[in-house]
């Protein structure tokens, strides 16, 4: 009752606009998949839109890197839509992890080499101590 009193055509427009504009951007896929049904329930509360339409719109407002392995998938329903970006985002965030932990591995071992050629390069030095320079013999 609220919905449909408070609901003005300029509200609907302006949330239809949305909800074709919707991007996950920075979002998780979790806090996209709510944007995208809060959105869509207020623009189609009656679900008469088509299952491939909307399964397109969810797909197309994902981050490149998961939106191209959604589309492959061939998704029947925005459920296996959301539950096939849900995998590849934590396949991601796994594959970062280790190449995170790989990256500071790589970072430490190269900074103790870097320690060990600067020590090496101080102990090949000849010490040159003032005893050892005699200063009594000029060149003649």
């Amino acid at each position: 009752m609220f919905k449909a009193r408070f609901s003005t055509a300029k509200q609907k427009a302006i949330w239809q606009k949305q909800l074709f504009d919707i991007k996950q951007g920075t979002d998780s896929v979790d806090a996209y998949v709510n944007r995208f049904r809060s959105l869509r329930g207020k623009v189609d509360p009656a679900d008469v839109f088509p299952v491939a339409f909307v399964v397109q719109l969810f797909i197309q407002g994902l981050r490149p890197e998961y939106a191209i392995n959604v589309q492959a998938s061939e998704p029947d329903t925005l459920d296996a839509a959301i539950t096939t970006a849900r995998r590849w985002e934590t396949g991601r965030l796994m594959a970062t992890a280790n190449s995170t932990e790989t990256d500071q591995a790589i970072k430490q071992l190269t900074d103790q080499i870097a320690q060990l050629s600067i020590n090496l390069a101080q102990q090949q030095q000849p010490s040159l101590s003032v005893a050892s320079v005699n200063y009594a013999e000029a060149p003649t």
